[in-house]
């Protein structure tokens, strides 16, 4: 299986809507709802409900739907991974 490697580039807190919307390229992997992702740097977990929208300019973008009690584990810029094991994210496990 590959390993997820998501980048976040925009965060959308939009009031009424059931969680954070987190914008980002998809470098690795796939992401489905009900996913448990992890932050790689602190190793916080990201509890995905939905992915909202695929599209853009180009087909690694993504926005999802991130389960609001996580919200203070989400930062632009910040990698969201499968597993936070460092090995698992070398170029030979991809």
């Amino acid at each position: 299986m590959t390993q997820v490697d998501f980048t976040v580039t925009d965060i959308f807190d939009i009031p009424g809507r059931g969680g954070l919307l987190v914008a980002g390229r998809l470098r690795s992997g796939e992401i489905a709802t009900g996913d448990v992702l992890y932050d790689s740097a602190s190793g916080a977990s990201i509890h995905v409900i939905g992915v909202e929208f695929r599209g853009g300019r180009n087909p690694d973008e993504f926005t999802l739907v991130v389960d609001r009690r996580d919200t203070a584990h989400i930062s632009i810029g910040q990698r969201i991974v499968t597993s936070t094991d460092p090995a698992d994210h070398t170029e030979e496990s991809r």
